[in-house]
């Protein structure tokens, strides 16, 4: 009867211990380094695609709204630039969110 007692033990402590584990890892900055890699990615999208012409600076120096930036990448597109529809759109959500 002892040993299994004690087996339930480690089994509880072990749920107890991955359970804060996990609840740790959601609200910790690791946790929100998955949004900081989605931010990375956009910003070597417009990086890649936008600095093909010309300096990304002048990309990250503009402040538009949502309407200026579609009709600004679809200008671009027109030039020639290589964008998907996703990309235009994940471009702009981050480029709107740039200080």
């Amino acid at each position: 009867m002892k040993k299994k007692s004690g087996l339930m033990t480690i089994l509880l402590l072990t749920v107890v211990v991955l359970w804060v584990s996990a609840c740790s890892n959601a609200a910790s900055p690791a946790g929100a380094s998955a949004s900081s890699n989605g931010n990375d990615e956009v910003k070597a999208l417009i990086d890649e695609r936008c600095s093909v012409c010309h300096s990304a600076s002048q990309v990250y120096r503009a402040h538009y709204d949502e309407a200026r930036w579609s009709d600004v990448i679809d200008t671009m597109i027109e030039r020639g630039a290589v964008v998907s529809e996703e990309e235009k759109a994940r471009m702009i959500e981050w480029l709107l969110t740039q200080p």
